[in-house]
């Protein structure tokens, strides 16, 4: 726990039972949890008044003993009491921040935690009200425009998360934080320069902010820009060596340039930060792939698929690798699979069909060629040719 003068330690003590958190935060300047966390040592003790009459009932021996007794009792159940109320309030950050917003309700601040407590708990609507109620209170409080924004982006309205984050950076444009969750919505609205131009503030803001380079390297891969990705990853992981996502970004990027071993170690030292990284077991086997390494991508491409088992696209290339081996069955049910979770995906009706020409049945190799056909893909030409004499 941080350091906290007598004075305010103090203050807490005398005044926690009939003042909020929230009150007691804004007189001690202290973080809630360090409130909170104070309170704990001294909730639990006996009342002083209490204490007295305990010692007063034990010294003087000319009381009843089974009185002393009952008394005695009955002052430890009051004092029970009195921590299991309180615990149950403080038993969730929700709980006690509506508490505080009871006592406290023209008050900005335990508006605003009680949005955040929601948003810990991903109870998005709730949490998207109340710094909706913290605004109406205070429209300059700028992190309740910074949260709304990310509540906004995390359940996919990038429209409105674009607006508060704009609206955050109005108040306080020197926020990195602020200018990087605007980068992300920018990102996935697919405005790349505007993204990268939010990256590149939240970077001069926090120089050491490795997130920031990340996205910034992915913002430049996606325009096709693979130098300065390249520059944006490496950065990233000479700030933060254990980003997962970077050095499979930057596997990625060596893999278009063609430098297919330098790609395979990123991947690599990704899975070996997090074994579990579907995406760098699926790039990695790639990445055999074009190696013509059939047996090493397979086993990549399963591993991704026993991360995330249905994703169409890894059965569809775990479906050409099994074809590179010869093992058309193995292969026609990997397509099968991409298709029940997927109906319309024109690259797997491309390669069953000539996985089923491969082992002579060219009923089903015209069934869903045509099947490319009707949902207006692309027919690779050589398989139109080699299914002319079967129509």
């Amino acid at each position: 726990m941080a350091e906290i003068s007598n004075k305010k330690r103090k203050l807490i003590k005398n005044n926690f039972k009939k003042l909020s958190i929230e009150e007691l935060v804004r007189q001690t300047n202290l973080e809630p949890h360090v409130v909170r966390s104070v309170i704990d040592r001294y909730r639990t003790k006996m009342p002083k008044g209490h204490q007295d009459s305990l010692s007063k009932l034990i010294i003087n021996k000319s009381l009843d003993k089974k009185m002393t007794i009952l008394f005695v009792i009955t002052i430890i159940l009051c004092c029970s009491l009195n921590t299991y109320q309180r615990n149950i309030l403080w038993r969730e950050s929700t709980t006690l921040w509506s508490d505080c917003v009871v006592k406290s309700p023209r008050k900005a601040r335990p508006h605003f935690s009680l949005g955040s407590a929601y948003e810990d708990e991903k109870m998005s609507d709730e949490a998207i009200t109340e710094y909706k109620k913290t605004l109406a209170i205070d429209p300059r409080y700028a992190k309740a425009y910074n949260n709304l924004g990310n509540v906004y982006a995390n359940n996919g309205m990038f429209d409105e998360a674009i607006t508060e984050l704009k609206k955050t950076l109005a108040i306080n444009p020197n926020l990195a934080k602020s200018h990087y969750s605007l980068g992300l919505a920018y990102k996935q609205k697919g405005m790349l320069d505007e993204a990268i131009s939010e990256y590149k503030i939240a970077i001069t803001l926090k120089p050491n902010y490795a997130k920031a380079y990340n996205n910034l390297g992915y913002a430049y891969e996606k325009k096709g820009m693979l130098d300065s990705a390249l520059t944006g990853y490496k950065r990233a992981l000479a700030l933060d060596p254990d980003i997962e996502e970077a050095h499979t970004s930057l596997g990625n990027v060596y893999e278009q340039m063609g430098m297919l071993d330098e790609a395979i170690a990123e991947h690599k030292m990704a899975l070996s930060i997090d074994p579990q990284y579907m995406l760098a077991h699926y790039n990695l086997g790639l990445v055999y792939l074009r190696k013509g390494m059939f047996d090493e991508a397979i086993a990549e491409l399963k591993d991704a698929l026993a991360i995330k088992p249905r994703d169409a696209k890894v059965h569809i290339n775990l479906g050409y690798a099994y074809g590179k081996k010869d093992m058309l069955d193995k292969s026609i049910a990997e397509y099968k699979i991409a298709l029940s979770i997927n109906p319309n995906l024109t690259q797997a009706h491309n390669n069953l069909s000539f996985a089923y020409y491969l082992k002579g049945d060219y009923k089903l190799a015209i069934v869903h060629c045509d099947k490319v056909i009707k949902i207006r893909g692309s027919v690779n030409p050589k398989l139109l040719e080699l299914l002319k004499p079967y129509r």
